[in-house]
């Protein structure tokens, strides 16, 4: 122990030596070894060396200031520590930055290296296995953290800020990673330009008491090489109740590419805006395939989706999907695949979310806010879920303006407003908005009842003044069913008629009934319409599942649309 840098256990500072096969133990103090900066369990400073097949073991490893690590301090440019470990009964602890369970800070190698140990903590820069790794490698290691690993900001299970650094087949277990300011993940803090592979974590809570950017896995995910594959987290909670962007995977993804990856939360993912299962914000990013299983989402504010909360900025989202056994919630612009989408494109994804609900404006069963974006072949189900909120409330899209929308459908047992633009499938059409080849199922039920309505079993507003012709350039091959779960009673009026298409279900009879109530027809320019479809009002519209029965008879049942004679068509 002592005042200065380059204190280690066995060598204060190594440059271009070997060191094998050496270890060393520590048997009494309130810490193993102290001291000012560069200070590790086995060596302070690597220079070019070699560290392989040691140990150390003891209390613990403190800096006064930076540069502290349970086996090395700084590993810089073309050295490597490989297979060796650091277990201690406290940990590593420094009152600075790039802190970390083995080595502190890293620009050469940590291959198959591993600490074990209650607490790694610090300011900036803090990891179970590295501190800050700049442009080095870290493969095959871990970090396993009975109690903590927390500091101010880039906080890391594993790595706390990787700068242009690889990350390969690495992982951190640990009770709680946190921070009081920005970018918290699970394994890694901040990822700037690396590429993370096939590596995870398992925290039971990741947190920051004021700061935003949180992830189960990465709290934020930079630009070029920035990229997530085959990895995953698995949380109980993730909780920035002060912050924005929280992610069950990733908190802020900005022009990163995101694959073949999942994230699994068993309480809830909670944040001030920006919210998702997946990834809270994701800007200019590219995420395919990849999954959230969570419980609840939830923030103080708005924009929060089952699988990301925000999505701007020409980000493409294909082959994803998110589940929710609890309540996705928040103000504004709810959805429960996405809360807010701008200029994004999403396809081939789909949200088997519980409960969606708004308390202001914007909520929908898979999107709450869809601007000047396309979506394709895309759909949310849940028969026995409800979606409720304000204003502005769709079964699958609350508002859609300026964007396209082609073959979706939204089933769900309720959409509930208690104010005006409610519906099945969409709750307000805007500025030249399209919504081709598509159905909603529910019992849908709001304030308003006009003359156009604004409350309608498929769509509840078009834009003002819309003529009625034109209505069929924004609503095309459209169809809208009732769904309500009940026993079957034939009164012969009103909402109690269920005469059409029963079928045994566990919660009793459920009836289809494909037919509006005289009083959610509109009339405009002299047309009467159906809210239903959109359309002028033909004949009456019956066995719905078939693909021969109009408007379904123009679908693509071949390429995009599976039928199902006992159940809805379902997309391929």
């Amino acid at each position: 122990s002592g005042a200065g840098d380059y204190v280690g256990g066995l060598v204060g500072r190594n440059s271009l030596g070997d060191i094998y096969n050496s270890s060393v133990t520590f048997t009494t103090g309130s810490m193993s070894l102290t001291g000012y900066s560069n200070v590790g369990g086995l060596v302070g400073k690597m220079d070019y060396g070699l560290l392989q097949d040691s140990s150390v073991v003891g209390i613990g490893v403190q800096s006064t200031t930076n540069y502290a690590g349970g086996l090395v301090g700084a590993n810089e440019s073309g050295a490597q520590i490989r297979s060796s470990y650091a277990k201690f009964t406290n940990g590593v602890i420094g009152g600075g930055d790039y802190i970390g369970g083995v080595v502190g800070y890293n620009n050469g190698l940590v291959y198959k290296s591993y600490v074990d140990l209650a607490n790694v903590t610090g300011d900036e820069s803090v990891g179970g296995v590295v501190g800050r790794n700049d442009a080095g490698l870290v493969q095959e290691s871990y970090a396993k953290a009975t109690v903590k690993v927390n500091g101010r900001t880039d906080i890391g299970g594993g790595i706390g800020y990787n700068v242009t650094g690889t990350v390969l087949s690495s992982y951190a277990e640990a009770l709680l990673v946190s921070g009081t300011s920005d970018n918290i993940g699970g394994l890694v803090g901040r990822n700037i330009s690396g590429p993370i592979t096939s590596s995870y974590a398992k925290v039971t809570t990741v947190s920051s008491t004021a700061g935003a950017k949180l992830g189960g896995l990465v709290g934020m995910n930079g630009t070029g090489l920035g990229k997530i594959e085959n990895c995953y987290a698995e949380t109980t909670n993730i909780t920035g109740s002060a912050g924005d962007y929280v992610g069950g995977l990733v908190g802020f993804n900005t022009g990163g590419e995101i694959k073949s990856s999942y994230a699994k939360s068993s309480t809830a993912i909670t944040g001030v805006s920006s919210v998702g299962g997946f990834v809270g914000y994701n800007g200019s990013g590219y995420l395919s395939p990849n999954y959230a299983d969570v419980k609840g989402i939830s923030a103080s504010l708005d924009t929060v989706g089952g699988f990301v909360g925000f999505t701007n900025a020409d980000s493409y989202i294909s082959k994803c999907y998110a589940k929710s056994s609890g309540t996705i919630q928040g103000t504004s612009y709810i959805g429960g695949f996405v809360g807010y989408a701008v200029a994004a494109q999403i396809v081939e994804s789909y949200a088997l979310p519980t409960t969606v609900t708004g308390s202001v404006d914007k909520t929908g069963g898979f999107v709450g806010w869809l601007v000047s974006s396309f979506f394709a072949n895309v759909f949310v189900r849940s028969s026995h879920g409800t979606v409720t909120g304000v204003t502005e409330v769709g079964g699958f899209v609350g508002n859609i303006d300026g964007g396209t929308i082609i073959n979706s459908y939204a089933v769900w047992n309720s959409v509930t407003g208690t104010g005006v633009s409610i519906g099945g499938h969409t709750g307000v059409s805007a500025n030249n908005s399209n919504i081709d080849n598509a159905f909603s199922v529910a019992s849908v039920s709001g304030a308003s009842l006009g003359n156009p309505p604004t409350v309608g079993l498929f769509i509840g507003t078009l834009p003002a003044a819309q003529p009625a012709p034109l209505i069929g350039e924004i609503l095309k091959n459209v169809y809208a069913d009732w769904n309500v779960i009940r026993t079957c009673v034939d009164t012969g009026t009103g909402l109690d008629v269920c005469n059409v298409n029963c079928v045994n279900t566990s919660g009793g009879l459920e009836c289809y009934n494909d037919r509006i109530l005289t009083t959610l027809l509109g009339t405009d320019t002299g047309n009467t319409y159906e809210v239903e479809t959109g359309l002028l009002e033909t004949a009456d519209h019956t066995n719905f599942y078939y693909k021969t029965n109009l408007p379904l008879a123009s679908w693509d049942f071949t390429n995009v649309w599976k039928e199902n004679t006992s159940d809805y068509p379902t997309l391929r």
